[in-house]
C-alpha cells in the first residue's frame, strides 16, 4: 500500500501499522516522483526502440498502427520531458529562496546559530544536487530516446 501522510508525530502511525504486521518506510514526496520520472524516461526508452525494432519487422499492412505507437510514445516521452524540466526549475528557484532566506537569517545570529545554520544551507544544497541529479538523468534519458 502506498499513502501520503502529513504527519506531526509518527508513533501513532508506526504503532498501528506495526500491529497489522506491516513495514513503514517514509519518503518525501518529491524523492517519489523524481524517481518515478526516472523509471518512466526509461520505461518510455525501451518501449519506443522497441516500437522501432518492431517497426523494421512488420508487414506494409500494419506498419501505420506501430508508427502510431511510436508517435504515441514519443508524445509520452515528451510529457515525461516537459515535467523533468519544470521540477528541475522549481527546486533550483525554491532552493535558491531558501539559501537566500538562511542566509538573510545567518546575517543577524549569534556565532553557534550561524554554523547551525550553515550546515543547514549545505543540506538545502546537497539536496538539491540529488534531486537534479535524478531530474537531469530522467530528461537525459528522454532526449536520448527522442534523438534515437
Amino acid at each position: 500500500m502506498l499513502a501520503e501522510i502529513e504527519e506531526t508525530w509518527m508513533t501513532p502511525v508506526d504503532a498501528r501499522l506495526h500491529k497489522l504486521g506491516a513495514t513503514v518506510f517514509r519518503r518525501l514526496r518529491s524523492e517519489v516522483v523524481e524517481d518515478q520520472l526516472v523509471r518512466e524516461s526509461a520505461a518510455f526508452e525501451a518501449e519506443l526502440k522497441a516500437l522501432q525494432d518492431d517497426l523494421k519487422h512488420t508487414a506494409a499492412e500494419n506498419r501505420a498502427a506501430v508508427q502510431k505507437d511510436i508517435e504515441q510514445v514519443k508524445m509520452q516521452i515528451k510529457t515525461v520531458q516537459e515535467q523533468a524540466k519544470k521540477r528541475l526549475d522549481h527546486a533550483k528557484a525554491e532552493t535558491d529562496a531558501r539559501e537566500q532566506s538562511l542566509t538573510d537569517q545567518a546575517k543577524q545570529a549569534s556565532d553557534r546559530a550561524k554554523r547551525r545554520i550553515d550546515k543547514r544551507i549545505t543540506e538545502v544544497k546537497a539536496d538539491f544536487d540529488l534531486r537534479a541529479k535524478k531530474l537531469n538523468q530522467a530528461w537525459a534519458l528522454t532526449k536520448e530516446a527522442l534523438a534515437a
